[in-house]
């Protein structure tokens, strides 16, 4: 198993950063999550909500928002998707896969 800093970096090698460096939160908001097994677009970063480890402060997954211009319809659809499977972040979007 890789150590907890190399799984961090793996989500952000497709954002051209080298270990150490740090991808804001803000860069990411923008960034439409899409599925790559399925194609689905899950909606944008900035509509999630992120799942927190109290005692180490690590991103454990996020929950997709999917929200949609006639949302007063009907409830979103949202998924929990676990930060590993994030495969690249590239500069217009996120491309996760499913485990």
């Amino acid at each position: 198993m890789k150590p907890k800093e190399e799984q961090a970096v793996s989500a952000t090698q497709g954002y051209n950063c080298k270990r150490g460096d740090i991808v804001k939160l803000s860069e990411l908001y923008s960034k439409e999550i899409i599925n790559v097994d399925t194609g689905e677009n899950l909606g944008i970063f900035g509509d999630c909500d992120l799942v927190i480890e109290e005692k180490t402060g690590e991103i454990i997954s996020f929950i997709s928002g999917n929200s949609s211009h006639f949302g007063f319809f009907k409830e979103p659809k949202r998924k929990e998707i676990l930060w590993k499977n994030i495969k690249k972040i590239g500069s217009d979007m996120i491309i996760i896969e499913n485990e």
